[in-house]
């Protein structure tokens, strides 16, 4: 059998976005899989016989070079020990470690960019430098998936070595037969939900901003949600806090459980700068919810605008703001024909069209 190593930064991610991979190529009997990632959590939650988990040294954000270097280390005993024959890498860091390791190293290595991430939204000196050390690194993968056509095109202008070793699929896909249509529940109030990590990028502050003028023209009215992980050393998150206290947005932190939230609310808002395909946009659409989200790279593809959504422009909070005063404004009927809208362009993003492209390309490798 053939040695697979598929790996992320933390089990959460491989629960959350691989798991219907991991299950495919188990399935097959073809591969002896190992899952490597940081340990948390999320761990127990992947009951499948026959894989073999290893653990790494890291943390998910850190530019600490002692830090970094230790994870490196990992994945260099890994590779010495189990000679992998493919490696499936999903996120920058490990992407970027092993396409150096890739260097002293024999194995096929297929990366996935879910999104370019902060080194390429943040332009400070840093981020300059990681950018080029990566699209230079870049070069050693074998093959290359894109969670949107924005960035296979950016990163082919950046580096035309790339040209015969990338394309594009729709994100990790969405599993329909677990998130399925579920019609809204209406009531006196309007519900907005963002589902985000609490990371500036999301739009967070955007969200805040633009439910605080809603509730002055409409106070008591709607109800305002954000639900996700935040991160507790960061200095956004500090700011957060502070900021959230005087709004009338309720943090309701991590939630394992995020369709149940989706289902109960009338609207999912993602005000984020740029993403690679957002999950949960593509979750609440097959729950069947209208979205709000901006007119940028892994988000404009999502909504159909006036179709089963609105788009706003990134970073400004007056267009959010009137695009949640139109949705509360909506009626009913309005809504529902968003949200039927919704679930029927989910179709498109079915994760068996998805899935199909690894193993199309585990087998040409």
């Amino acid at each position: 059998m053939k040695k697979i190593l598929i790996t992320s930064n933390n089990y959460y991610n491989l629960y959350n976005f691989r798991l219907s991979l991991i299950k495919l190529l188990v399935n097959q009997k073809k591969y002896d899989v190992f899952l490597c990632a940081k340990k948390d959590k999320f761990i127990k939650n992947i009951k499948i016989k026959n894989i073999k988990y290893l653990n790494l040294n890291s943390k998910d954000r850190s530019y600490n070079f002692f830090q970094n270097l230790i994870t490196i280390f990992n994945y260099k005993k890994f590779l010495k020990k189990y000679s992998f024959d493919y490696v499936l890498s999903f996120t920058i860091k490990p992407n970027l470690f092993l396409c150096f390791l890739k260097f002293f190293y024999k194995f096929k290595l297929i990366i996935t960019l879910t999104g370019l991430g902060d080194i390429f939204l943040n332009n400070n000196i840093l981020n300059f430098c990681i950018k080029k050390i990566y699209l230079i690194l870049m070069s050693n993968a074998d093959y290359i998936f894109c969670h949107n056509q924005h960035d296979v095109k950016l990163l082919l202008s950046l580096n035309n070595n790339l040209k015969n070793k990338i394309s594009y699929i729709d994100g990790s896909g969405i599993d329909l037969k677990k998130y399925k249509f579920s019609p809204i529940k209406f009531s006196n109030k309007k519900t907005f939900l963002m589902p985000s990590r609490i990371i500036q990028n999301k739009g967070i502050l955007e969200f805040i901003q633009s439910s605080l003028l809603l509730d002055i023209d409409f106070p008591g009215k709607c109800n305002f949600l954000i639900c996700g992980s935040s991160y507790d050393n960061s200095n956004f998150n500090t700011m957060f806090k502070k900021i959230i206290k005087k709004s009338p947005v309720v943090y309701l932190g991590f939630k394992s459980n995020l369709s149940h939230y989706i289902e109960n609310a009338t609207c999912i808002v993602l005000p984020s700068y740029r993403e690679g395909l957002s999950k949960v946009l593509l979750e609440s659409l097959s729950i069947g919810r209208p979205i709000i989200t901006t007119n940028v790279p892994g988000c404009d593809n999502i909504v159909i605008n006036n179709k089963n959504g609105l788009l706003v422009n990134p970073r400004d909070n007056i267009s959010l703001y009137s695009a949640m005063k139109k949705i509360y404004l909506l009626d009913n009927k309005s809504i529902k024909s968003f949200s039927l809208f919704s679930k029927k362009h989910s179709l498109k993003f079915d994760e068996n069209i998805v899935l199909y492209n690894y193993i199309n390309i585990l087998k040409v490798l």
